[in-house]
């Protein structure tokens, strides 16, 4: 470490606060304008970054109550004035206060639990897929780029998956049973259909309210 910030002082910064070590390596790389810049750069993306999360979250909410999987009242409330979703807004925004308690690697294993989830059941779903449909002629390519690829991918992600912080393996799975028991209430045991979003531009709005976008 030294050989790359010979500063004695800039390196026991970084010893002191690992998470927060960015700064001080760019300042003993490229001195005060360099890491002003950094942290210019930085700050910019981060609020770009939590602002896109808010918006995305706060929507899908949105169509999940407006489609009736999620309370309709509340989550598929859209304010008259603003025309926004101001109810999952908010509470995106107290959700995510709770990170401010969070060190790093809770905060990267926590968001990576559910990236990881999602992609390796992307690939379970292709393959699946390729199993409904193969004698139907309704999927072209060889055999292997539709079992072969998925499942290493498949077992990458979950080797990933296994390997994440104690806390985000509780809370994401605590978090995953929640759903799969509320999936069973909302189908009745699977005695109904499971509900779709419906994404759909042509969506009715409240009256009087002009579209400026699509909520969902």
């Amino acid at each position: 470490m030294q050989t790359f910030v010979p500063d004695l002082v800039a390196l026991q910064a970084i010893a002191d606060d690992i998470e927060g070590a960015s700064p001080y390596i760019a300042l003993a790389i490229g001195g005060i304008v360099f890491q002003t810049i950094f942290l210019a750069g930085a700050t910019i993306s981060v609020l770009f970054s939590g602002l896109a999360s808010q918006l995305s979250a706060s929507r899908l909410l949105y169509a999940m109550g407006r489609d009736g999987i999620l309370a309709r009242k509340l989550f598929g409330y859209v304010h008259p004035r603003l025309g926004t979703p101001v109810f999952n807004i908010v509470l995106i925004a107290v959700i995510g206060l709770v990170a401010l308690g969070l060190d790093l690697n809770a905060a990267t294993s926590l968001i990576n639990f559910g990236a990881f989830t999602a992609f390796a059941f992307v690939n379970l779903s292709v393959i699946a897929l390729w199993l409904r449909h193969r004698r139907t002629g309704h999927v072209a390519g060889s055999t292997l780029a539709w079992t072969l690829v998925p499942a290493i991918g498949f077992l990458i992600n979950a080797a990933l998956w296994v390997s994440l912080d104690q806390l985000a393996m509780t809370v994401g799975l605590l978090w995953a049973a929640v759903g799969v028991l509320y999936l069973l209430w909302i189908t009745r045991m699977f005695r109904r259909p499971t509900p779709d979003l419906a994404f759909d531009e042509a969506e009715e709005l409240p009256t009087g309210m002009v579209r400026t976008e699509n909520v969902s």
